[in-house]
């Protein structure tokens, strides 16, 4: 499968005009848009990490939880479901790494990722890298 994980600092920067990473996000939508072959796997977790961040955003929550139901209904999407063996493996990744800031989520999502033999994530946290993950920021940066 050609694939890639989407991680929600990739889906908040393109909905997000004042995140400094917006600009990249939307090029990188543009240039993905036209690859019909390729799958974009994300997770229940990640779409909820979306949902909480923009909570308190009254001017976004309608149309963030628009787009997620537009996401759980586009083809090119594949999203994990969250059971009890994703979080307590994420729990176990969390644990052994102690001295990284890694939210359960970004654990949840590595783990996903190696499970499916992705390489490459859409994502603006950084923590992606430090588990030999091609973390891809921009345009240029894709490789596929």
């Amino acid at each position: 499968m050609n694939a890639i994980f989407v991680d929600s600092s990739y889906f908040i920067a393109l909905v997000s005009e004042c995140d400094n990473w917006h600009n990249a996000a939307v090029e990188i939508e543009a240039y993905i848009s036209d690859i019909k072959s390729l799958k974009l796997v994300t997770s229940y977790a990640v779409l909820s990490e979306v949902l909480a961040s923009f909570s308190r955003r009254f001017d976004f929550r309608q149309a963030v939880s628009e787009g997620i139901e537009q996401i759980r209904r586009e083809e090119r999407f594949v999203i994990y479901e969250l059971t009890e063996e994703v979080f307590s493996n994420a729990l176990s990744l969390y644990h052994a790494r102690a001295d990284k800031r890694y939210s359960l989520v970004d654990c949840m999502s590595m783990n996903i990722m190696k499970e499916l033999g992705l390489e490459n994530v859409l994502s603006y946290d950084g923590d992606f890298n430090q588990e030999g993950l091609n973390q891809i920021k921009n345009k240029s940066d894709f490789l596929i």
